[in-house]
Parts: C-alpha cells; sequence; structure tokens
C-alpha cells in the first residue's frame, strides 16, 4: 500500500481533531496556537550509509525546520528519537549529535526530549517540531483558490542532481547539489513572514514539486498550471542524464511552494526585492482538476514519474 493511501484509508479515520485537517498537512494545528511536525530519515532511503553523519544531524534538523517555515511559523522546540545501531562506533554518535546540536542551536531550538533505543538493523531517526506562527494565518495544503498564483523558493533539482552526483562518483563536479542533498539549504526564515501574511495554501517540495503541486490540488479541490520554462532550475545536469522533468520529480528540494491571490502580486515582489528573497510565480490554480505542465510554446508534457512516494514511485 502505498503512503497516501495507507494514510486517507487507515490513519485519516483515527484523526479527529479539526487541527489534524484529516491529516491532508504536513502539519498539525495545536489548541495552543503552536504547530506540530515530524520527519523521520531512515538509512538507506533518505542518506546513504557512507554519509557523514554530521550531515544527517542537520539533515534531519532541517527537513523539519522546511516544514515548519512553509506555514509561515519559526522553529520552536523538538523531541529527537533515536534507534541507533549496534554496529555503528560512539565516534559516529557523537559526530551524528554534533550536527544535531548545530543545527538545533543554528535555528534557535530547544530539545525538549524524546527517546532513545538500539536495533542490529539500519539507523532510523526523527524530530518531531513545535513552532510558532508568526502570523494569524497557517496555510493549510488545503486552501488554494481558484486563480491564486502559485510561488516556489530558490532553486529545483539540486536533491537529486546531488544525489546522482554522488552514486556516480561526481561529487567534484557538482559540489553545490552534493552539499544540498546532504544538507539542504534552505530558504531564509524571513519567507515565514511572507508566507503568514499573503499565502493561501503553502506546503515544503520534499516529493517533488510536480507532486507536492498535486497534493495541494487534490486535497484543495482543484487544479494548477505551471510551464515548465517559468521555473528555476539546477543548470548543466546534463552528464548526470538528468532532464528538467526529472529535477521536478526527484525531491529532496527543501523550498516552499505556496499559492497566494492574484492581487497580492505585486506586494510579494516588492516585498522580496526589499528582502532580498528569491521567490519565482510559475502558474496560477484553476478550477478543473489535474496539473498541467506546459513547455515554451504552451504545448503540454506528459509526465510519467511526479514524484516520490513511499511504498513504490508515483
Amino acid at each position: 500500500m502505498k503512503e497516501f493511501e495507507f494514510i486517507r484509508t487507515l490513519l485519516s479515520p483515527l484523526a479527529q481533531s479539526r487541527g489534524a485537517a484529516s491529516l491532508k498537512d504536513d502539519v498539525a494545528l495545536l489548541d495552543s496556537g503552536l504547530i506540530v511536525t515530524t520527519d523521520t530519515l531512515v538509512e538507506g532511503v533518505h542518506f546513504l550509509s557512507a554519509d557523514p553523519l554530521e550531515t544527517v544531524g542537520k539533515k534531519l534538523v532541517r527537513v523539519n525546520v522546511s516544514d515548519c517555515i512553509a506555514k509561515g511559523a519559526l522553529p520552536h522546540q523538538a523531541l529527537f528519537n533515536l534507534v541507533w545501531p549496534s554496529s555503528r562506533s560512539d565516534e559516529e554518535l557523537h559526530a551524528l549529535v554534533n550536527g544535531l546540536g548545530s543545527d538545533l542551536r543554528a535555528f534557535d531550538i530547544d530539545l525538549i526530549g524524546g527517546d532513545t533505543t538500539s536495533s542490529p538493523g539500519r539507523l532510523v531517526l526523527s524530530v518531531t517540531l513545535l513552532g510558532c506562527p508568526v502570523g494569524d494565518n497557517v496555510p493549510r495544503r488545503g486552501d488554494a483558490l481558484e486563480g491564486d498564483d502559485i510561488w516556489i523558493t530558490g532553486v529545483i533539482g539540486h536533491g537529486v542532481a546531488g544525489l546522482r552526483a554522488i552514486e556516480r562518483n561526481l561529487e567534484s563536479d557538482f559540489p553545490q547539489s552534493v552539499l544540498h542533498y546532504r544538507v539542504p539549504q534552505l530558504p531564509s526564515l524571513e519567507i515565514a513572514h511572507l508566507i503568514a501574511q499573503y499565502a493561501n495554501a503553502s506546503a515544503d517540495i520534499s516529493d517533488g514539486l510536480v507532486a507536492d503541486l498535486g497534493n495541494i490540488c487534490d486535497a484543495s479541490e482543484c487544479g494548477a498550471t505551471i510551464r515548465l520554462s517559468d521555473i528555476p532550475l539546477v543548470q548543466n545536469v546534463s552528464s548526470l542524464d538528468l532532464r528538467s522533468v526529472d529535477l521536478l520529480s526527484g525531491g529532496d528540494d527543501y523550498q516552499c511552494l505556496f499559492t497566494a491571490p492574484q492581487n497580492c502580486r505585486g506586494m510579494i515582489e516588492a516585498k522580496t526585492r526589499q528582502t532580498n528573497l528569491t521567490v519565482t510565480r510559475i502558474g496560477r490554480c484553476e478550477a478543473s482538476r489535474g496539473l498541467n505542465l506546459l513547455d515554451a510554446n504552451g504545448m503540454p508534457i506528459k509526465l510519467l514519474k511526479t514524484g516520490w512516494e513511499h511504498g513504490g514511485n508515483s
């Protein structure tokens, strides 16, 4: 059973709290006004066994912080859970915690608890992160409206390009992408303020731009049209046998994807110029269901793969 089918059919009926949004979102809204999100990293799935464990600790923090930023919130407190393989050394454990602690301090996050255990299997670790919304609005996946502009932060494709470069021993040719795969380079925390002020719907890009936009459309019961030529993509990746459409579905980008009313377009553009934020408008939401990707001539591009989903690729 694939991830989203599992959540929809088995877990969603158990989520009765309004703040859980029927598990259709990356975060839950607590009665206290805080948001909570959690992510798990599994060795061999979300990071490579040979990756430096200091970078694994940092990646764990950042994949959770990206969810927080995308909801117009700042990270606050965290719980840390660890399943530590008996085959790994104390030195590796110190490296992991050094990376974790370094980013907890960098993002001003207090560690308030968690759990640790050992296992003969693979390394598994997770963080549950509490965040403080910076405005009155916490945009959910299901809040996009017909006519909304679609915006993204940063550049798309570094995650999949970095992984491919490592797999092909081309790390020195793609250092920025390799760094991003191991330690995601997140958008500025200032993006949280912009999203809180203007966004209707929002999510981070973890499973791939097309997949995560599709999730917003499904939750909002709308459609979207985006143009490939408008999307800022990693350049010069032909030696990695990656096409533009591969960069849209590779995942591990951890940028923000949000929709906002068209009448906010000028204010968003002015705000990004003032704060030197990298935000790009790539399309619009529509009433008819479905996601349309167009080439530079306005012709539809057929996607064989939309992104990553546990239990199988879609």
